[in-house]
């Protein structure tokens, strides 16, 4: 990520309300994955990956239907100030 002001990434991926490895199947494989919460994504930005205070993380976690399971999904951005 460029260190200018106004630089941003921003993706999505499988979220929690609360953090902590979650299983998952895939394609008939059974998986165990960690899942971030809108507090933990947060935390690990703004603050262990860059220093406090010098982004702004953005974080939407909402529920999804995967096929009968209810599972998490996670919209983020991260922005220098």
């Amino acid at each position: 990520m460029s260190p200018l002001p106004g630089s941003t990434i921003f993706g999505a991926n499988r979220g929690a309300l609360v953090k902590g490895a979650r299983s998952t199947v895939v394609d008939g494989v059974q998986h165990r994955i960690f899942c971030h919460s809108f507090d933990s994504w947060k935390e690990l930005w703004d603050g262990e990956i860059f220093e406090k205070g010098t982004v702004k993380v953005e974080t939407e976690v909402f529920p999804v239907n995967r096929g009968g399971e209810i599972a998490h999904w996670m919209q983020w951005s991260i922005r220098r100030l």
